[in-house]
């Protein structure tokens, strides 16, 4: 949060992120970490690129149980389900759903 842009960049470039369950309680402590790794204010503490935050989220998922997955992921993922096409199996599309969504949040939270 800031009262004026300068605060507010100020902000996003020192303050730490709140952990994304903070705001959506459901999510589990390991999808946190994963997530705030991809938001790391550093970029070499984040992941190297899309394919390792896919792989990384991908293992996790089956580190979580499938009803905390599926809560974690419904909140992230069901607004933009209509907007994919049904063929493509991509892995890439909810990785970068998952920066959109974050992005916002982030906003949100320090706008």
């Amino acid at each position: 949060k800031g009262k004026n842009p300068h605060e507010l960049i100020h902000a996003i470039l020192t303050a730490p992120l709140p952990r994304p369950s903070v705001v959506g309680h459901d999510i589990p402590d390991e999808l946190d970490d994963v997530l705030l790794q991809a938001l790391r204010k550093n970029p070499a503490e984040r992941y190297r690129d899309a394919d390792d935050f896919a792989h990384v989220l991908e293992s996790t998922k089956h580190h979580l149980s499938p009803g905390a997955w599926q809560s974690a992921s419904r909140r992230f993922f069901t607004p933009f389900v209509r907007y994919q096409k049904r063929e493509t199996r991509s892995s890439l599309v909810p990785v970068v759903l998952v920066i959109i969504v974050l992005l916002v949040v982030a906003y949100l939270l320090w706008g």
